[in-house]
């Protein structure tokens, strides 16, 4: 049985303290390290002693790691900024009851960088006209429908 994301719905667990894993988390960081440096995959290979294909899954499990650990740290900041608001909100909501128009502002200020974090606002459409007030033109290039797209980098 596949989860949505194609991954097999039992994922084995390895053991970060192992030998072969912590030389493997090693290679990887060491892997990364040339790639930042403009080496190809396959020099990467040659410099760790194992094929292309293996510094490729490297790479790719290393970014992968850096990923989740942005996404960990954004949230945790998100947290955080929320909780400050909140504090400002709290602070701010008597002054605000009691009818002062400068707490209010900055009440109105706090809810509009809550809403702007949490994506709360509708999207600003806007429609582009060129001076003349006509409609754009658009060509398409003749070869469009023979554009291919980027293929994966050749893993030896």
């Amino acid at each position: 049985m596949k989860r949505c994301n194609d991954e097999p719905a039992t994922k084995r667990v390895r053991n970060a303290t192992r030998a072969d894993a912590l030389a493997a988390r090693v290679r990887a960081d060491q892997a990364l390290a040339l790639r930042l440096e403009g080496r190809s995959f396959r020099e990467i290979g040659v410099a760790l002693h194992c094929d292309g294909a293996t510094a490729y899954r490297d790479i790719a499990r290393a970014l992968d790691e850096l990923c989740a650990d942005n996404k960990e740290s954004a949230k945790a900041m998100r947290d955080l900024e929320a909780q400050r608001l909140d504090a400002i909100f709290a602070a701010l909501w008597p002054r605000v009851l009691a009818g002062e128009l400068p707490a209010t502002d900055r009440v109105l200020s706090v809810m509009a960088r809550r809403a702007r974090m949490y994506g709360l606002d509708e999207p600003v459409r806007i429609t582009a006209t060129p001076p003349d007030g006509g409609a754009f033109e658009f060509r398409l290039p003749e070869n469009w429908g023979h554009i291919q797209r980027p293929v994966r980098p050749e893993i030896e």
